[in-house]
C-alpha cells in the first residue's frame, strides 16, 4: 500500500472549485473562439488580395512592355532618320563631284572671260574649283557627323560600343577639320575683301586726282583720261622739284587759275600726297614728311625751346633747294593746252 501523497499548500489555495475558471482561462477560451469565428473573414479577404495581385501584376507588365516597345520604336525611327540624312548627303556629294566639272565652265564665265581677259578667267575658274572643293568636303564632313549621329543611337541601345566609339572619335576629327576649313575659308574672304576694299580705294583716289585737272568739254584743252593722270604727276613732280612754289607761277605753268591751283594744292594736301605750308608772298614750301619727322624729333629730344633755336634749326633740318627739274618738260605740259582752254 502506497503512502498518500500531499501536495503543497499552494497548490490547493490556487486551485478553483470545478465548474469554475479562472480569469485567465476564460480569456484564452474567448481569443480561441474568436479566431475560430474570424476564420472565413480571414480568408475571404486573403483571397480578395490575391485576386488583386493577379490583375495587377499582368497589368503592370502589360505597360511595362508597352514602354520599351515604345522606346524601341523610336530608336529605330531615330536610326531611321540618321540612315536616311547620311543617304541624302552620300547623293549630294556625288551629284556635285558629278557636275564639278560643269561648274568650271559655264556661260557666265564666258562672258566674263571676254570683258576682262584671259587672266579673269583663270582666277576665276580657280575660285571656282576652290569653292566646289570646299562645298564637297563640307558635305562629306557632314554625312560624317551624320554617321556619327546614327552610330551615337547604337551606343546608347548598346549594340556595338566599338564602332560608336569609333565613329564618335571620327565625327570629332571631321569637325576639327570643318572648324579649319570654315576659318580658312573666312580669312581667304577676308583677304579678298580687303584686296577689293584697297583697289576701290586707289580707284577713288585716282578718279579724285583726274576730277582735279578736268577740263570743260567745251575749252580747247580738254584732255583725255590718261593725259589727266599724267597732268596730275607732273603737277605733284613740280612742287616736289621746286620745293619753294610761286602759286601763280605754278598756275600759270599748268594753265590754271591762281584760286584753281591753290584749290589743288590744298586738296593734294589733304590727300597726303605732298605736305608743307603756304608764307605770306603766296608761295608754297614743300616739306618732306623725313624733314618733319626730324624736326619732331628734335622738339621732343629738346624739350621747351625759343621760337627762334626752332626756326634756325628747322633751316638745317630742312632743304629749300630745288630739284632738278626739266623745265623742258614744264614747257611742254604747258603748251599741252591751249592757251584759251581753263580748268573747271
Amino acid at each position: 500500500m502506497e503512502p498518500t501523497r500531499y501536495l503543497p499548500l499552494g497548490t490547493y489555495l490556487t486551485m478553483e472549485p470545478e465548474g469554475m475558471e479562472s480569469p485567465q482561462a476564460q480569456g484564452v477560451r474567448n481569443v480561441a473562439t474568436a479566431a475560430a469565428r474570424g476564420g472565413p473573414d480571414l480568408a475571404a479577404i486573403c483571397a480578395v488580395l490575391v485576386l488583386v495581385a493577379a490583375l495587377l501584376v499582368p497589368l503592370f507588365l502589360l505597360l511595362r512592355t508597352q514602354k520599351d516597345s515604345a522606346k524601341e520604336a523610336e530608336r529605330a525611327a531615330k536610326r531611321e532618320q540618321a540612315k536616311q540624312e547620311a543617304l541624302a548627303l552620300k547623293k549630294k556629294v556625288k551629284e556635285e563631284r558629278g557636275s564639278g566639272k560643269k561648274k568650271k565652265g559655264g556661260l557666265a564665265r564666258m562672258k566674263d572671260g571676254m570683258k576682262k581677259g584671259k587672266d579673269d578667267e583663270d582666277e576665276d575658274e580657280d575660285e571656282d574649283t576652290a569653292g566646289s572643293r570646299r562645298e564637297r568636303k563640307a558635305a562629306a564632313a557632314a554625312a560624317a557627323a551624320a554617321a556619327a549621329a546614327a552610330a551615337v543611337v547604337d551606343d546608347e541601345e548598346g549594340l556595338d560600343p566599338k564602332a560608336a566609339k569609333e565613329a564618335k572619335r571620327e565625327a570629332a576629327r571631321r569637325a576639327r577639320e570643318e572648324e579649319r576649313e570654315r576659318k580658312e575659308a573666312a580669312r581667304l574672304e577676308a583677304e579678298r575683301l580687303a584686296k577689293e576694299e584697297a583697289e576701290r580705294k586707289a580707284k577713288e583716289e585716282f578718279d579724285a586726282w583726274k576730277d582735279m585737272f578736268e577740263v570743260d568739254e567745251g575749252g580747247e584743252g580738254a584732255q583725255s583720261n590718261d593725259d589727266d593722270g599724267d597732268l596730275l604727276v607732273k603737277f605733284v613732280a613740280y612742287i616736289k622739284d621746286h620745293k619753294v612754289t610761286n602759286l601763280e607761277d605754278l598756275a600759270s605753268t599748268f594753265n590754271l587759275k591762281a584760286a584753281d591751283a591753290v584749290a589743288r594744292v590744298r586738296a593734294l594736301e589733304q590727300m597726303g600726297h605732298i605736305s608743307g605750308v603756304v608764307d605770306d608772298r603766296g608761295k608754297f614750301i614743300y616739306v618732306m614728311r623725313e624733314e618733319l619727322e626730324a624736326v619732331a624729333r628734335f622738339i621732343r629730344r629738346k624739350g621747351r625751346i625759343r621760337i627762334s633755336t626752332l626756326a634756325q634749326e628747322s633751316n638745317k633740318l630742312i632743304d629749300l633747294n630745288p630739284r632738278c627739274f626739266d623745265e623742258d618738260e614744264a614747257v611742254g605740259v604747258e603748251n599741252s593746252a591751249e592757251p584759251t582752254g581753263e580748268a573747271a
